[in-house]
């Protein structure tokens, strides 16, 4: 159904292709924000997984959950950074923190994150005051005959 997107030439056929993907969940507009918040928290699951972090998951769950355990990590990494400043073990633990942060920084955030506020504000900045009139907009455009 995407007509037009604003994004930059050479992403939008993949970004139409994208969006296809997402409408043939039949997700509605509405519930398209909380969809985004499961599908990052089910990526940063697998993401926990794959870096052997699936005991985290026995207790901690949620996004919330998750990102106070994040935070609790880092803490503890950077009090090992700083335990072992001008030793030989500095490099190792800068090591260790920065690929820990690069793993998992964005995915803690995008799960925490409020989708349901991001996609009603997208809602309006396209136009639209109310989720029934986007779908009322959207069925004359399907409608359409190109």
């Amino acid at each position: 159904g995407i007509v037009s997107a604003s994004v930059v030439p050479d992403t939008y056929q993949q970004t139409k292709f994208d969006v296809a993907e997402v409408e043939a969940e039949n997700i509605s507009l509405s519930g398209l924000g909380a969809w985004l918040t499961e599908q990052h928290l089910e990526r940063l699951h697998m993401l926990l997984a794959e870096n052997r972090y699936e005991h985290i998951l026995k207790k901690n769950t949620s996004g919330p959950d998750l990102m106070d355990w994040y935070e609790g990590e880092l803490a503890r990494l950077h009090e090992q950074l700083q335990s072992n400043l001008g030793s030989v073990k500095e490099e190792f633990y800068r090591q260790e923190l920065a690929s820990f942060r690069s793993i998992f920084h964005k995915p803690v955030i995008y799960s925490n994150w409020d989708w349901s506020t991001t996609v009603q504000d997208a809602l309006h900045q396209a136009g639209f005051s109310s989720f029934e009139e986007q779908v009322k907009a959207l069925e004359v455009q399907r409608s359409n005959i190109w």
